[in-house]
């Protein structure tokens, strides 16, 4: 009996230990792996702009425990090469199945796994399954095909099996150019792969010719310094020019045609860059103060644009300090060479003329402005409310010019007696006065709004139609906050073209506008932004200006 009581409690203490136990799981000794049944093995991926909206499965049969419980799996593949040494995370589900757009997949391979847009890169694909964090089981690698798509053209590492070796971007392949700084002592053969590349170039022995072969031999760096890099993979040829200046030169810089202004590199900006006094006249760019290599622009108006070789020089219009730029990085969208010419802060600020009147109380001194765009003409947007009346001052009081109505539709009058003008509708206007022959023009700006692909979810469709602005008359400014898309867009009052502004660079996210541009500024990323447009000219360099912020 004391024995059978004993066997009893055991078997009790047993029981509530158990109890307070997790639930156990006993898994089978030889649990089956799970095996890819989608993509097929050697499937082949080609994705390019009008693909991106289809939709690719991975898919698996379930790895068998012999229990009923949760299992997580992970979709990872790696460069056939590297035999899951380093793989990269596709996605991680509790399902038998992980489907994505080539969108998202491609977004992955370019940006995460840093494969090479536009090249084939062969790779492996794989399925693991754990269970708590435990009992990892792995699926047979099957092999698959990828040609990533990006905007950024076709590359050509300097390097192999380093995705941060410098990049040459192709011309028009199998040519390629950029500008690199390289250091002594370093060498590098040309691939087309940043990892596991299909194809590398070293150097034959002969200057400026090309081997095909990863025994090939490295080029090597014999002085540090900004090099012009040339490569040709299909005529197996190369050049490394280097860089030991790069200037400014023209009718607009202190050496006109005769000799270059040199500009500094900023290496931790990767940009060649100055401040200098430039007078009205022509401004190009050469490297090494000779012609051999050197750039202009096509738009030669504009002062931010894309640099291009052997071109017409930029014209500088307005005397004064600026800051020059030039950029050879290609690192973003369209991944063109560019250049800024900047009028720097300390310029002076433009001449004006003052708005008193009525409905700020006659006051010169407290008066809005607008500002001058030539020695005569001035131009600016001012809120006046409705019936109010006003004039236009030379200074900010009533001892100097002021122009009043002359009696005539849309022209001034110097008479100082002569009375004010008035507006029938109150709202934002933009006045343009021409102080020589005394004409002016003042339009009503009912509304200001943004078109473009950008505003309709990429369509052309979207410059039919503004999508209006909000005009802040606290901060003299018209905001908006909206969902934008990748493409273009622009900003134009009263939903119609007579009055429209487009950037001064169409690659940046701020700065200034200029009336009537044929330009666009370039949304590269979907989502919700806050867009200002501020006409006030309120500080140097005193022009018209926008930001558009993702939120």
């Amino acid at each position: 009996m004391k024995r059978i009581s004993i066997f009893l409690y055991a078997l009790l203490l047993m029981l509530i230990s158990c109890g307070k136990d997790e639930n156990r799981v006993i898994l089978k000794s030889d649990a089956t792996p799970p095996k890819i049944t989608s993509p097929s093995a050697t499937a082949v991926f080609v994705i390019t702009p009008t693909k991106l909206d289809e939709e690719v499965a991975f898919t698996w049969q379930d790895t068998d425990y012999g229990v009923n419980t949760e299992v997580t799996y992970t979709i990872e593949v790696d460069s056939k090469c590297n035999s899951f040494a380093n793989p990269m995370v596709i996605g991680t589900t509790t399902s038998s199945s992980l489907p994505m757009t080539m969108a998202v997949l491609n977004e992955k391979l370019v940006k995460d796994f840093n494969l090479a847009p536009h090249q084939v890169s062969e790779l492996q694909l794989r399925v693991t399954s754990v269970i708590n964090n435990k009992y990892k089981s792995i699926s047979d690698a099957i092999s698959i095909s990828v040609t990533p798509w990006s905007d950024r053209p076709v590359s050509l590492w300097m390097g192999e099996n380093s995705i941060t070796a410098p990049v040459v971007l192709a011309k028009s392949a199998p040519a390629y150019e950029g500008y690199k700084y390289l250091e002594k002592g370093s060498s590098f053969r040309f691939s087309t792969n940043p990892v596991c590349a299909n194809a590398v170039y070293g150097t034959s022995g002969t200057p400026g010719q090309l081997a095909l072969g990863a025994t090939s031999s490295k080029i090597e760096i014999t002085e540090s310094g900004y090099y012009k890099v040339n490569a040709d993979t299909e005529n197996l040829t190369y050049g490394m020019t280097l860089i030991t200046t790069w200037g400014m030169i023209g009718t607009a810089t202190a050496g006109g045609w005769n000799s270059s202004t040199p500009l500094t590199y900023n290496v931790s900006k990767d940009v060649w860059e100055s401040e200098v006094s430039l007078t009205n006249g022509a401004l190009k760019f050469r490297a090494n103060n000779g012609w051999d290599i050197n750039y202009g622009t096509s738009t030669t108006e504009a002062l931010n644009g894309y640099l291009m070789f052997d071109a017409p020089a930029i014209n500088i219009a307005e005397p004064g300090n600026y800051i020059v730029s030039i950029d050879f990085s290609q690192s973003k969208a369209p991944y063109a060479f560019t250049y800024t010419v900047t009028k720097s802060s300390n310029v002076a600020e433009p001449a004006k003329l003052w708005l008193p009147g009525s409905y700020q109380g006659w006051s010169p001194s407290t008066a809005p402005t607008i500002y001058a765009t030539s020695s005569v003409t001035y131009e600016g947007h001012v809120y006046i409310p409705m019936g109010a009346g006003f004039k236009f001052t030379s200074a900010p009081d009533w001892d100097h010019i002021n122009y009043g109505d002359s009696g005539t539709p849309n022209l001034l009058t110097t008479d100082g007696a002569a009375n004010g003008m008035s507006l029938s509708t109150g709202g934002y206007y933009r006045f343009v006065v021409n102080t020589s022959t005394l004409a002016y023009k003042i339009d009503l700006i009912n509304s200001m709004g943004l078109v473009g692909p950008a505003t309709l979810g990429g369509s052309d469709n979207g410059w039919n139609a503004s999508v209006p602005m909000t005009y802040n008359e606290g901060e003299d400014v018209w905001t908006i906050t909206y969902n934008l898309s990748p493409g273009a867009v622009k900003f134009r009052a009263n939903n119609e073209w007579t009055i429209n502004y487009g950037p001064a660079d169409s690659n940046a996210l701020d700065g200034t506008v200029i009336f009537d541009s044929p330009a666009a500024v370039n949304i590269s990323e979907a989502g919700s932004y806050t867009v200002t447009l501020d006409f006030s000219r309120s500080e140097a360099p005193y022009k018209y200006t926008y930001k558009i912020k993702k939120n």
